[in-house]
């Protein structure tokens, strides 16, 4: 539905810019009117959703119908790109690692459960898609829930559902989902609890086809995880037995009380721990995405640099229209992108996406289909191809230093604020401010 991508926001002329993520429609044309509300419904949704271990949303722009959600960037892989990591650089990840990872997830899905509206009544929001794909772990040692794309809540706008479609990744489903039954927050508190039997047992829990996985979990059918883990307790494996139990009724009344008892049985890692390991295992990737964002920054300078140089022409040319610098958002028809399907930030070396300068021509698509390895990496929800654009080309000047511009034209336009608000509430920028 959606591909990610790395952007500029803020006033790049005064050097307020940072980077960001901004997820943007990946849909065909026929079908943007279709999700275009349920995307801005996510928005909604979102933002009502403030906390630590969640990735905050921090705008939406509508420019043209074109609907972007712009969310902070996270310096750390997913989850499930973390777990590849470890097992190619043979580094096991630790249990009071994971048990800090998973702590984190569940207060995340706490203070996505515990949402209200604006009139302060509960949202009764419940993810749905929890797997490693959509958890990053930052090298500050925290972990952040992403993407609620398809989560369920009061009142939601949600996508057409074909007949037989189930929402979500099948290996993380809890059987009242694949059942088509009442979901709640113990939903995901399965969910995680799958997670949690992976980063333990370090290996995936329900393999096979579909069909085979469907009787697993509609069965039961769960190992203990010490059997992979002989220096963990039985402990571990009564906490896990409990948040994936058949019945709903069975499992943690909720993700805070499946915190304190995974807590209780392997004390989490510091944040500080957790992300000297992060930026030890996943170095490869944090060094190629840091190569993406430096390049990103210097086409913002680029830019900067340009947009002053016309400006201090722009007396001698009055029938050119200045381009103002404050745009709300920069980089949106892709300076740089990640391999992305719907909200996963997971870059694999043998899906590099090109770095795009602000002279490059549009680069090949990037393939966004994953490799399958035995542990710990999970279908994609949907399989969505992560478009590639490049920035348009700018004019050639030679930096030289900028006058301040003459603010007497009658044809300037005020780009102070640099949008309008439409009938409901949304943000539409100013094309002369972009």
């Amino acid at each position: 539905m959606a591909t990610v991508h790395l952007a500029r926001a803020g006033s790049h002329a005064h050097g307020g810019s940072r980077t960001v993520a901004v997820k943007l429609l990946a849909a065909r044309t026929a079908e943007r009117a279709e999700l275009a509300p349920v995307l801005v419904d996510e928005a909604r949704m979102a933002m009502r959703i403030q906390h630590r271990n969640v990735v905050p949303l921090r705008d939406v722009v509508d420019e043209g119908g074109e609907i972007a959600l712009v969310m902070d960037y996270v310096v750390g892989p997913s989850l499930a790109a973390l777990v590849r990591a470890a097992r190619e650089e043979r580094k096991p990840m630790p249990a009071p690692i994971a048990s800090a990872i998973v702590c984190d997830v569940l207060a995340g899905l706490q203070a996505a459960h515990d949402a209200t509206d604006l009139h302060g009544a509960p949202l009764d929001l419940v993810h749905r898609d929890v797997s490693p794909s959509n958890v990053l772990v930052g090298t500050d040692g925290v972990a952040r829930v992403i993407d609620f794309g398809i989560a369920k809540a009061r009142g939601r706008i949600q996508a057409a559902t074909r007949v037989g479609e189930i929402k979500g990744k099948l290996a993380y489903m809890a059987p009242e989902q694949i059942e088509r039954a009442r979901m709640s927050p113990r939903t995901d508190v399965y969910a995680t609890g799958v997670v949690l039997w992976e980063l333990v047992a370090r290996r995936r829990l329900f393999a096979g086809d579909e069909a085979s996985i469907l009787s697993q979990i509609l069965v039961g059918m769960v190992e203990p995880a010490t059997n992979h883990a002989t220096d963990l307790g039985p402990e571990v494996d009564e906490v896990i037995e409990r948040a994936m139990a058949l019945a709903p009724e069975d499992r943690f009344a909720s993700s805070r009380e499946m915190a304190a008892a995974l807590a209780a049985v392997i004390p989490p890692a510091s944040p500080t721990a957790v992300g000297d390991w992060v930026a030890d295992v996943a170095r490869r990737e944090l060094e190629e995405r840091a190569a993406l964002v430096a390049a990103i920054e210097q086409h913002d300078v680029d830019r900067a640099w340009s947009n002053a140089t016309e400006a201090s022409n722009a007396d001698s040319r009055p029938s050119r229209e200045r381009r103002a610098v404050t745009p709300s958002v920069l980089g949106l028809g892709g300076a740089a992108v990640l391999a992305c399907v719907a909200g996963l930030f997971a870059m694999h070396r043998s899906d590099r996406p090109a770095i795009v300068t602000p002279s490059s021509s549009t680069p090949p698509p990037v393939a966004s289909t994953e490799p399958q390895p035995p542990l710990a990496a999970e279908p994609a929800a949907e399989s969505v191809p992560a478009a590639v654009t490049s920035a348009p080309g700018e004019p050639t000047h030679h930096p030289r230093r900028p006058r301040p511009p003459t603010t007497n034209h009658a044809t300037s336009v005020d780009c102070s604020i640099p949008y309008t608000l439409d009938a409901q509430r949304r943000r539409v920028y100013k094309r002369e401010c972009l």
